[in-house]
């Protein structure tokens, strides 16, 4: 149903393939917040000849039949509610849309909770690696004040930190080392 693309691609392709699967005049996906990028604001998505007082069956608990409407809510892990999922059918629908329309709708919540565990996984992994730099330039940091008491110490030894850290440096860049490898021997 998805490959880790935005709320709203995904939520195209969603009823895109709604669209495919059932003949229907039209569909919706409602979306409750928050979502990356949307503050707690729910998202309305649309495709097909749906009106307003249609969209308000978001509020139906489970799977209606009947009336050529098929609905469900959409739960995540904790069962919470995660948004509305809705196709209108020409005629009423039979008991193998019905059955389909659930397994549609079970991975449309899979679907939308593992894009939000992915939006988060990306979120603590940006503020790991600003932890992992911050700490990386305190490291730097430490080590430049020990260097720079050892050489105020004593005037006989002033700048010989440096110029060990120098040739050291360059002697791991002509062995071919990486970057970051440099930058520890430094």
């Amino acid at each position: 149903v998805y490959h880790l693309q935005s709320t709203s691609q995904m939520a195209e392709e969603i009823l895109e393939a709604l669209s495919r699967l059932f003949s229907c005049t039209g569909c919706f996906l409602i979306l409750a917040g928050p979502r990356e990028g949307t503050g707690n604001k729910k998202q309305i998505y649309t495709r097909g000849q749906v009106q307003e007082n249609q969209l308000a069956m978001e509020q139906n608990p489970t799977v209606s039949l009947g009336e050529g409407v098929l609905s469900s809510r959409l739960y995540d892990a904790e069962q919470q509610y995660a948004g509305t999922l809705c196709v209108l059918l020409d005629s009423p629908p039979r008991y193998e849309q019905t059955q389909l329309f659930e397994v549609f709708a079970k991975q449309v919540s899979a679907a939308i909770q593992n894009s939000a565990l992915h939006s988060l996984v990306n979120t603590q992994n940006r503020q790991l690696s600003r932890a992992y730099q911050y700490l990386g330039d305190s490291y730097t940091e430490m080590i430049s004040a020990i260097r720079l008491m050892v050489d105020a110490k004593d005037t006989y030894t002033r700048g010989h930190s440096d110029r060990v850290s120098y040739l050291a440096q360059h002697i791991a860049q002509e062995l071919g080392k990486d970057d970051s490898f440099c930058e520890r021997v430094r």
